[in-house]
């Protein structure tokens, strides 16, 4: 369990320094268009436009938006830490059913869908079920079989 959790929270950070990586990438990319923009006089006042120019100051500091996408890391980490903590939850009640294994069966009951198989050389006689007893002596066998697996008998 906790080489799993391990290994939920190694990929965890993985997507953590992921998206750090391309929250930078990002912006290195969009100065670099910027630049590319300003090297192609698009901000000049006239260049293009009469007496205009052809982007704005708001596209000049383009590669500066998008910080809300850097959030998306605390996405990651709160998919990690449920993760893990589901993992624990699980791990803690298979531990409480280990000690007491009577515990998972404390709530089921022979009135319930029960499927009942005979196999060839089981330890019925030849002819113990009819079509007419077959249901109360399954019943019979199921209950016996049951109680015996609950360690009531």
């Amino acid at each position: 369990m906790a080489y799993l959790s391990l290994v939920a929270l190694a990929i965890g950070w993985l997507g953590f320094h992921s998206i750090n990586e391309l929250h930078d990438l990002r912006i290195a990319v969009r100065e670099l268009l910027v630049r590319c923009e300003i090297g192609l006089g698009f901000y000049k006042l006239g260049a293009f436009l009469e007496e205009r120019m052809l982007y704005t100051e708001y596209e000049l500091h383009y590669q500066k938006r998008g910080k809300w996408l850097r959030l998306e890391h605390w996405i990651v980490a709160m998919i990690c830490l449920t993760f893990v903590a589901l993992l624990w939850i699980e791990y803690s009640k298979s531990n409480s059913a280990k000690q007491n294994p009577r515990a998972r069966i404390t709530d089921c009951s022979i009135e319930q869908d029960v499927l009942f198989f005979v196999f060839p050389g089981s330890a019925f006689g030849a002819g113990e079920f009819t079509m007419a007893n077959l249901n109360v002596k399954v019943n019979e066998r199921t209950l016996a079989l049951f109680n015996k697996f609950r360690g009531t008998i």
